[in-house]
């Protein structure tokens, strides 16, 4: 049964997020930790529309890959008139080769697929795909009319900033204009405030970015016009500190 659902998965990536045409030179990019399945049904699914479809597997890539030599997956990428990425790209080369492709026309979708494979099924096949889309789009217009944003939750965050004249983009996963990148599943709505703007506090019990990760207690971040004046909070906050620190900027 899950294979069917994975051919079904592939047919919808290279025909709903790529498009993919005949003759057109279509790049699978898949690493060893991505599941196999995924990786051939988008094979297969390529093939079948008519596009010159290739399978590029290479080793697993970690941030301790960063600067590793792929020539190889950088020759591939550059011959590309389409590439869907099913691994996390964290290579300096690919990052640049998937840019310098995107100069030259090439489309690119990308999803991080291993850990999250129920997920990335359902999110593709089992929702309602353009209602999706247009809710993002309707949050993005409500964004778009917004002058002053209030963030608020029962843990204590209490933050404002200015949204009026920043864009509110919205992301859908499909990359069907020449020089396009988008990241699937999913329908993305995204802004930034204006940066001297933001004042408030923010409390964080899930995730922070590397290297801090999931944090075992919330940490509370106090911000006066942009700038963190304060972090608290335990362990984390102190590895968080540290982090900021080190990148020497005064702010």
């Amino acid at each position: 049964m899950t294979v069917l659902r994975w051919r079904e998965w592939g047919e919808a990536i290279v025909r709903m997020m790529v498009e993919a045409k005949p003759g057109e030179d279509l790049l699978i990019l898949t690493d060893t930790a991505t599941n196999t399945e995924i990786a051939e049904a988008c094979l297969m699914a390529g093939i079948s529309t008519g596009a010159t479809t290739h399978l590029l597997t290479i080793p697993y890539v970690g941030p301790k890959d960063y600067d590793r030599d792929f020539s190889s997956a950088v020759g591939a990428i550059l011959g590309a008139d389409v590439i869907v990425g099913l691994n996390e790209v964290e290579n300096a080369g690919i990052e640049a080769a998937i840019l310098r492709a995107r100069e030259k026309g090439a489309r690119a979708t990308l999803c991080a697929t291993v850990g999250v494979e129920d997920y990335i099924l359902e999110a593709v096949l089992d929702v309602d795909y353009e209602q999706m889309v247009d809710v993002a789009e309707r949050i993005c217009d409500l964004w778009r009319q917004t002058s002053v944003c209030r963030v608020t939750s029962p843990l204590g965050t209490d933050v404002s900033f200015q949204l009026m004249g920043r864009p509110a983009l919205r992301g859908d996963g499909r990359a069907i204009d020449p020089g396009h990148i988008d990241y699937f599943p999913g329908a993305t709505p995204s802004t930034a405030p204006v940066e001297n703007t933001i004042n408030g506090t923010i409390v964080v019990d899930g995730t922070i970015s590397e290297p801090i990760g999931q944090v075992a207690e919330p940490v509370t971040l106090r911000m006066e016009q942009g700038v963190i004046k304060a972090i608290e909070g335990g362990a984390d906050a102190d590895a968080l500190h540290s982090h900021l620190e080190s990148a020497g900027d005064p702010k």
